[in-house]
């Protein structure tokens, strides 16, 4: 199976999670559907609302509670989207100019607070004490997520264990909340949700790699932001990080220098990427991130075959192989 496939398979199912996204986002206040529906309606992938329903499908028990409820997922995505923004100043957002671009800080940071006041009036709504507490931990360990990457940019001390406490907040806990509410919505016993709780941290962890090892490898125009995006804003990831563990004193010493500079130049960039290239630091990202989805799909070794497992078998394989 092939990801094109995937998203055929689950195409109606998206296209009612996009009419509850547009139902909810309805508001008199004109300002509020303007923003938010330039970021969503900016060609994101719907990765987690996908997986969520894909997960359903697995179980057997595909309930409509599942379109509202994924539709909570991509908001809370979409929430946090707009306020790292405003934190990095970033001046795109999915190949377009970003939000805070448009209608400044402000705009942009109580918008993404609307969304997760209407994720969390669905959720309430639709979901159950379970589903709830799921994305309340979720979103919580976002927020800690996003607070201990601030306080490590620039840290050439980072570890590789800080590295994946922060990319389990920011991106992994919510991938992985999005599995667990499709198995419980749809009445999956107790090992089954965790199987694909376990399923969704891995690849969570994986996608993330892979988005931080595109930032120093991929075509801008393919990627949709700014290569070198991260370095400019401080943040070491996995690839730096490795490197670091690996280069002579003399090259933390330039990473340093390159690093206290506020503005990077082209040629800083090039020297960073010889560096990371010079101890294959790229190449052991995308191992890294090749062993976390494979680890995914054995998590879900004991169910039983079905096109849905299939397909989320292509999904742990896709967050691999992506070029963006």
């Amino acid at each position: 199976m092939k990801i094109n496939d995937v998203f055929s398979m689950f195409h109606q199912d998206l296209l009612m999670v996009e009419h509850w996204m547009k139902k909810a986002l309805s508001s008199d206040v004109r300002l509020i559907g303007e923003v938010s529906s330039h970021i969503i309606g900016g060609g994101g992938k719907r990765l987690r609302p996908l997986l969520l329903l894909a997960v359903s499908a697995a179980c057997g028990k595909e309930i409509d509670g599942r379109y509202p409820l994924a539709a909570v997922i991509e908001f809370i995505h979409t929430a946090s989207l707009l306020h790292d923004d405003v934190i990095d100043q970033a001046t795109t957002r999915r190949g377009k100019v970003a939000a805070n671009n448009i209608w400044g800080n402000e705009a942009s940071v109580l918008v993404g607070d609307y969304l997760y006041a209407r994720s969390f009036d669905l959720m309430t709504r639709y979901g159950n004490k379970r589903v709830i507490t799921c994305l309340a931990k979720a979103t919580t360990a976002m927020a800690e997520g996003e607070v201990f990457q601030l306080m490590k940019v620039g840290d050439l001390n980072i570890t590789e264990e800080d590295y994946l406490k922060i990319i389990e907040g920011k991106t992994a806990v919510l991938i992985s909340a999005a599995c667990e509410i499709g198995a419980i919505i749809s009445g999956a016993d107790d090992r089954t949700i965790a199987s694909f709780a376990r399923y969704g941290h891995r690849v969570g962890l994986a996608f993330q790699m892979i988005d931080d090892a595109l930032d120093y490898m991929a075509e801008e125009g393919t990627l949709g932001k700014t290569i070198g995006k991260d370095l400019k804003e401080g943040k070491i990831t996995l690839p730096l990080i490795h490197a670091l563990g690996l280069g002579h004193e003399r090259d933390r010493q330039k990473v340093r220098e390159i690093l206290q500079h506020s503005i990077k130049e082209e040629i800083d960039f090039r020297w960073i990427k010889d560096f990371i290239d010079r101890h294959k630091g790229i190449s052991y990202t995308l191992d890294r991130a090749h062993s976390l989805s494979e680890e995914g799909k054995a998590s879900l070794k004991d169910l039983p075959p079905s096109p849905a497992l299939k397909a989320l078998h292509t999904l742990a394989d896709y967050v691999v192989f992506r070029q963006s």
